[in-house]
């Protein structure tokens, strides 16, 4: 396997994708909540030397109020022994309350993990609170004290400043304060893009926003009041996807 790709892999699992062991060997498997088919299938891409899936697969709800519409997207490798330092790296723990947790070898964020591999873990994992300037990263399935060993790798290897923090319910998250801001918006803008749409902390420079606006009113058949005034209008809202005109 290349190592972008394994680094990429090491990105995904200090995310939300998971490693299982059969008899017949380790495989990972990745799967989406979002309804973001372009970077789901882009996903599913990268590995298509690695699976027998051409696209992730719909996991659909049978029963409760969403009975019969789609839960989650998913696809698995193959099982091959390239996936036992990962497995052990990511090993599943299941708590007493039934929680499925995740454990963290010391050393795979030093040795597997390179600016590709922590692009995607943004892109996966990753928020940026545009008010305050400031990243985070959920990791939800690691425990307090895995996530201190990880921010003090992610520190050492990216000069960054990062450290947990407790959330409400026993939750916490990775925070990375204001100073690390302009370095992960440097490795997360880094060209080549890898997704536009999934860019976080400003939209793809190599795309005139107010040649896309103007082009999608017209195809809308909607009346062009300005890329600026429509801008006006939407700042402050959350759910704005930086990316958004960049697809």
């Amino acid at each position: 396997m290349p190592q972008t790709l394994y680094s990429i892999a090491v990105g995904l699992g200090l995310a939300d994708s998971t490693f299982y062991t059969s008899k017949s060997g380790p495989c990972m498997k990745i799967e989406y909540g979002s309804p973001d088919k372009a970077y789901r299938y882009h996903i599913c891409n990268l590995f298509k030397d690695w699976t027998w899936y051409e696209f992730p697969s719909e996991y659909v709800k049978k029963s409760g109020d969403k009975c019969g519409l789609p839960h989650s997207y998913y696809f698995q490798t193959f099982k091959h022994p390239v996936w036992f330092p990962l497995e052990n790296s990511f090993v599943k723990v299941k708590k007493p309350c039934g929680t499925n947790m995740k454990s963290y070898a010391p050393g795979t964020i030093t040795e597997d993990l390179c600016e590709i591999g922590l692009r995607y873990w943004i892109f996966d994992d990753g928020s940026l609170n545009k008010q305050k300037n400031y990243y985070t990263l959920h990791a939800e399935r690691f425990t307090f004290e895995k996530k201190e060993a990880m921010c003090a790798e992610l520190n050492n290897k990216f000069h960054l400043h990062s450290y947990p923090m407790h959330q409400g319910g026993g939750a916490s998250m990775i925070y990375c304060p204001t100073k690390d801001t302009d370095t992960l918006r440097q490795i997360v803008l880094k060209k080549p893009l890898i997704m536009p749409r999934k860019v976080y902390g400003g939209p793809d420079p190599s795309v005139d926003q107010k040649v896309v606006y103007s082009s999608l009113m017209n195809k809308m058949k909607l009346p062009n009041r300005g890329y600026e005034s429509f801008m006006k209008k939407l700042k402050g809202l959350r759910s704005l996807n930086s990316g958004f005109f960049g697809i």
